[in-house]
């Protein structure tokens, strides 16, 4: 089901109250110039909302996904079991050349449950001088890739909370129909294949395609937490 997204931060007073002491992606970049950000959280809780969110409004950011690994040339996701390993790998790459070329900001989003899943890009980033940050989206919809609600469930319960690496908060984010995503999710697929075919020694540099799928659009708002009507026309995607 489609839905709309005006922020993902729960609706506790709690929550709320957290939320505001955290620092926004700008300040932080505004002060520390580089940074990683490691995206958090379970299928359905709008990473990849938070994220084409940020790239759109960010200059000079990118990201690396191992998801993107299973976007097929015509947009559609197909996950196999026996891929996982070379989608990891693959993101890692991306991510090493993302550094290696200094980019100001570089979102990593996966689902990063567990502390040692993103140890590899922590130890990286702060070796090639970057801050890293944490941005963890609270949103509870069903997943876009039809992961089974059981598994969901396990993940969540198995979710390992980090204090060593700084929070920031989740945007306010544009809101986008389902097809947007879904197109921006195939050209961030392809981007990610022509930097990996620049490395191999015959190769030639290419570059994103991202940039004109978003160029022109408007920044919006999202509807309310309960699914409002704040531009009903363009329903959010998770």
């Amino acid at each position: 089901m489609l839905a709309q997204v005006k922020k993902t931060t729960g609706s506790a007073p709690a929550a709320a109250a957290a939320q505001d002491e955290k620092l926004s992606l700008e300040d932080v970049i505004a002060h520390h110039k580089r940074v990683v950000v490691l995206l958090r959280g379970v299928p359905g809780s709008h990473k990849s909302t938070v994220t084409a969110h940020f790239l759109k409004t960010l200059p000079d950011s990118v990201s690396c996904s191992a998801d993107h690994f299973f976007v097929k040339p015509n947009g559609d996701y197909e996950w196999y079991a026996k891929g996982l390993g070379k989608a990891h790998q693959t993101c890692r790459t991306l991510f090493e050349k993302h550094l290696s070329d200094k980019k100001t900001c570089v979102f990593v989003d996966n689902t990063n449950i567990k502390t040692v899943d993103y140890q590899y890009y922590l130890e990286l980033a702060k070796k090639n001088n970057y801050y890293v940050v944490q941005c963890v989206p609270n949103g509870q919809d069903d997943s876009i890739h039809d992961v089974p609600k059981e598994k969901i469930v396990d993940m969540r319960k198995n979710f390992q909370e980090d204090p060593a690496i700084p929070q920031i908060k989740v945007p306010e984010t544009q809101v986008y129909r389902k097809e947007e995503l879904e197109e921006f999710a195939k050209i961030e697929a392809q981007r990610d294949k022509e930097i990996l075919a620049s490395l191999q020694p015959t190769g030639a540099a290419s570059a994103s395609a991202s940039a004109h799928f978003f160029r022109g659009r408007g920044r919006g708002r999202g509807g309310n937490q309960h699914g409002g009507r704040g531009h009903h026309h363009r329903p959010a995607y998770k």
